[in-house]
């Protein structure tokens, strides 16, 4: 999967978290996950909320207040001494490590020297953490990248008070584009900053993507001026070489129709220019042995199929999703067999060049030259890999 970190209210752990869960990260497995930290009195819960006019996911960390401060080296051997896999190890480590050289160069020290506050505490190691086993769940590489948001005005932590955009995070986010906003709050933290830009896979590219989820994590509170929320964009890319289509997929489960209507069935939906159609024995209510009748077809087809199913068959319903399609750019060609010239597809796929015999060009000489069909297909596919 692609993650694309769109930040609309800015960025910060939570929001990251909140966003992942609001796109399908199972709480319950993130809950398992942060556990084998052993962080005592650790608990994590989400909700839904309103930012502005949008409908988000809102992360919290519930954990006792801690009067020491832990040093990178202390939260790495928590890290590495854990359950965790060693990809969210590696992942969380790498992102305290990028924090901690922040943290040193803005106060003159070495990543090791850092004592982390704000940072250290139980609920951003769970931020953190938390990111690197979401960024496990989607299989992502990394992040895409919007402009950071910066805000304006001053905050007190424990160093005392600061500006906004925080030292830290403007050392995260050198080299990175960003806009500064006429809105006193922070709104990009150093915890969010520093789990963006450690896998950070730089602006989106203008190639073609496929969106299957986008979540929203909300942030804190509202914030007037600018919706305080993160979206998060959950991507595949298609396939080099393909084509992609939106299609539909219509459906019907039939037990009370004779089995010599099916083919009629069949060519009915052929002739109204369904793509594919396929029957599917199935065990229906009360053990009835029955077919799932599946229909492959352009979106503008649905009204027309639904009628030929209704019409033809002894269905009272059906179903229909929309779907993507991959699929090879194909041409016809010619191909000189001993019985004749014939057509097949050519297909081609990185480099790899296949042509696919036709059913129906392949049958038609076989009848004519009284040879098995195999024979013929086998003539083509050997002599199209010479084309």
């Amino acid at each position: 999967m692609i993650l694309y970190a769109d930040m609309v209210g800015g960025a910060a752990g939570d929001m990251i978290i909140a966003a992942m869960l609001d796109c399908g990260l199972p709480l319950e497995h993130l809950r398992r996950e942060l556990d084998k930290l052993k962080l005592p009195g650790l608990s994590i819960s989400a909700e839904k909320v309103m930012r502005g006019a949008v409908r988000c996911t809102k992360f919290q960390v519930d954990a006792p207040a801690e009067e020491h401060h832990r040093t990178f080296n202390h939260i790495r051997g928590m890290i590495e001494n854990s359950g965790l896999s060693p990809e969210v190890k590696e992942r969380s480590v790498k992102i305290f490590r990028k924090l901690a050289e922040a943290e040193g160069a803005v106060h003159g020290l070495s990543a090791d020297e850092v004592h982390f506050h704000e940072v250290g505490a139980a609920d951003s190691i769970a931020d953190i953490v938390g990111a690197a086993v979401g960024m496990e769940y989607y299989q992502a590489k990394g992040f895409y990248l919007s402009d950071f948001l910066f805000g304006k005005g001053t905050v007190e932590c424990a160093h005392g008070t600061i500006p906004i955009p925080a030292p830290a995070t403007v050392m995260l986010t050198q080299g990175f584009s960003f806009r500064k906003l006429d809105i006193d709050c922070e709104m990009t933290t150093p915890t969010g900053a520093a789990i963006l830009t450690a896998y950070s896979l730089g602006k989106l590219p203008c190639s073609p993507f496929s969106a299957t989820v986008v979540g929203c994590g909300a942030g804190s509170r509202e914030i007037e001026g600018a919706p305080n929320f993160l979206r998060l964009w959950v991507m595949i890319k298609p396939v080099q070489n393909t084509i992609e289509e939106r299609e539909i997929i219509i459906e019907a489960n039939i037990d009370d129709m004779e089995a010599e209507l099916y083919p009629y069935l069949m060519d009915k939906l052929f002739l109204a220019e369904a793509k594919d159609v396929f029957f599917t024995p199935v065990t229906m209510k009360k053990g009835r042995p029955g077919v799932l009748v599946t229909i492959i077809a352009d979106e503008n087809k649905l009204r027309e199929i639904g009628s030929i199913l209704f019409r033809e068959s002894a269905t009272i319903g059906l179903r229909w999703r929309s779907i993507n399609r991959w699929k090879l750019p194909r041409q016809i060609c010619e191909v000189e067999t001993a019985w004749g010239v014939i057509k097949a597809k050519r297909v081609e796929f990185e480099g790899d060049v296949r042509v696919l015999p036709e059913y129906e060009e392949c049958r038609a000489l076989a009848e004519k030259a009284k040879i098995p069909l195999s024979e013929v297909y086998r003539a083509v596919i050997i002599a199209g890999n010479q084309v």
